[in-house]
């Protein structure tokens, strides 16, 4: 697993939004359970130093260099070890896909977002992979 190669705790900044945006982290903390993932909560961007692996918590908001993932991707991309962002849908932002380092990890929920996305990256790396919320323990939510 990814995460995992890199081994030692990972710094997760949830993606905040709507209440299909919390469900998502919801199942990414019982995914960190699972597979004993050691992380840490990012409270704000006091709580990330330049030798951390930043995991950025999945959603549907990577369509510009100016959302909230296009923020953190252009301040961090270069800065961290690793920066992984969890199941996104991708749209726009050519000119930041273009220029993420080979320390990016952008994984897309969707086979639309993963084409998109593997045409645009020249050095990062793209994956495919499910939404979070597909792998949610739905009844330990309740």
């Amino acid at each position: 697993m990814l995460i995992q190669q890199f081994g030692g705790k990972i710094n997760y900044l949830p993606n905040p939004g709507n209440a299909g945006d919390s469900l998502i982290t919801c199942a990414t903390y019982q995914f960190f359970r699972r597979n004993n993932i050691e992380y840490k909560c990012c409270q704000s961007e006091k709580d990330i130093s330049d030798n951390d692996i930043l995991v950025y918590g999945g959603g549907g908001n990577f369509g510009s260099e100016n959302s909230r993932v296009g923020y953190y991707i252009k301040k961090y991309a270069s800065r961290v070890k690793a920066f992984i962002l969890l199941p996104h849908t991708l749209f726009g932002a050519e000119e930041l896909l273009q220029s993420l380092p080979e320390t990016v990890h952008l994984f897309c929920r969707e086979r639309d977002s993963y084409e998109f996305a593997s045409k645009m990256v020249t050095r990062a790396n793209v994956y495919l992979h499910d939404d979070m919320v597909l792998s949610a323990e739905v009844e330990k939510m309740l």
